[in-house]
């Protein structure tokens, strides 16, 4: 279940479903997902993985257009997301994953959830590209959703 609903003019993706809860990821925000009641969703209204990417004002290269460099990059990233991903939905398991994440590969812990958020909102390994070499606006351009 990868569905987006669109829920006062804000984009979330189900991730997961249990008995009354969604986990879901706001597109816009990019923060780590969490738990919403089932009825949370009511509201909104399905929408397209396209109209959320336009929305969101998400941008990304295609696999195949991405230099050697950052492709390496993008599966280095991958890589160290990869193990937390099966239990994104156990707060314990995750933030356990995490924190070893960020001790084996060297980075921050706020840098590995940033990666996660990045590939759970798009669903697609080319969002963990350096964006920087792809994509030059200003930040006054950035509209949120």
């Amino acid at each position: 279940m990868k569905e987006i609903y669109k829920v006062a003019g804000r984009y979330y993706r189900i991730l997961a479903e249990r008995e009354n809860e969604y986990l879901i990821i706001d597109c816009s925000l990019l923060h780590m997902p969490e738990w919403k009641r089932k009825e949370f969703l009511i509201e909104g209204n399905p929408v397209s993985e396209e109209e959320m990417i336009s929305s969101c004002n998400i941008r990304y290269v295609m696999f195949d257009e991405l230099s050697p460099e950052d492709k390496r990059t993008v599966h280095e990233r991958f890589t160290m997301i990869a193990p937390i991903l099966p239990f994104i939905g156990e707060d314990r398991m995750k933030t356990i994953l995490i924190d070893r994440a960020a001790t084996e590969y060297k980075v921050s812990k706020p840098t590995i959830r940033k990666y996660l958020c990045q590939y759970l909102v798009s669903q697609q390994m080319e969002s963990l590209a350096p964006a920087h070499r792809y994509i030059s606006r200003d930040l006054s351009e950035r509209t949120p959703c």
